[in-house]
Parts: structure tokens; C-alpha cells; sequence
């Protein structure tokens, strides 16, 4: 990670869900059927590996064991419903950064996490 813990402007604060269903309804877009199970700082120019040992830290998961299936959810400017975007690779994470830092919504950014065994 380039960005240290005294540069408060790159991090973010991200809800952890995990394990749960993601449910679309008519009126907020898509939502988790679970509560946040976790809180964790991120660095903005953290990439997609760096991502997931962070959380794979936090969620005590065994990265060599499990693999990790992440959504970012997001409102949509639009209609003020919540849309997800898969991440996959280091330019959804820099997507979903870019998304973050645009809006300024430096808390309360989600995550879903789901493990499968390797």
C-alpha cells in the first residue's frame, strides 16, 4: 500500500458484508439480507490483492484456502437506488475507488464478501 495511516484523504471506511444474499427491491435497488458483520480502513491506492489481504485479514479467512467474491454497492446518481459492481481485478478496484472519492463518501462504503474453498 502507497498511501501510510497519516493520509486520512486516500483512506475510506467500508461496511463489511459477508455470506449473505444480495436481494433487488423496488424501492432502494440492492440490498444485503445480512448486517455488517465489519468495519476496515482502505487506502485509495490500495490494488486488488492488497484488497483482498486486507480483508481476509480482518475476516480471519485463510487466503491460501478460500477465495473471496466482492461487491461494491453503490447509489445510483439516477434514481437514488443502489446498484452493485463486481470486483474483480485492480481496475474495478480503481473503479470503485474513483467512485468513492468523486462522491466524497470517505464513510459507510460496501462491501459483500462471500468465500468459497479453493
Amino acid at each position: 500500500m502507497a498511501s501510510g495511516p497519516g493520509s486520512q484523504s486516500n483512506s475510506v471506511v467500508a461496511w463489511i458484508y459477508v455470506d449473505g444474499n444480495i436481494r433487488q427491491t423496488q424501492l432502494d435497488g440492492f440490498v444485503y439480507d445480512k448486517w455488517v458483520l465489519k468495519h476496515v480502513k482502505l487506502y485509495t491506492s490500495m490494488k486488488f490483492n492488497d484488497l483482498c489481504d486486507v480483508l481476509c485479514s480482518k475476516l480471519k479467512i485463510d487466503r491460501s484456502k478460500y477465495g473471496l467474491k466482492l461487491f461494491y454497492r453503490c447509489k445510483n446518481p439516477d434514481d437514488m437506488k443502489y446498484g452493485i459492481v463486481p470486483i474483480e481485478d485492480d481496475d474495478d478496484v480503481e473503479l470503485m475507488f474513483g467512485v468513492v472519492v468523486s462522491k466524497g463518501t470517505h464513510i459507510q462504503n460496501d462491501l459483500e464478501c462471500s468465500s468459497n474453498h479453493l
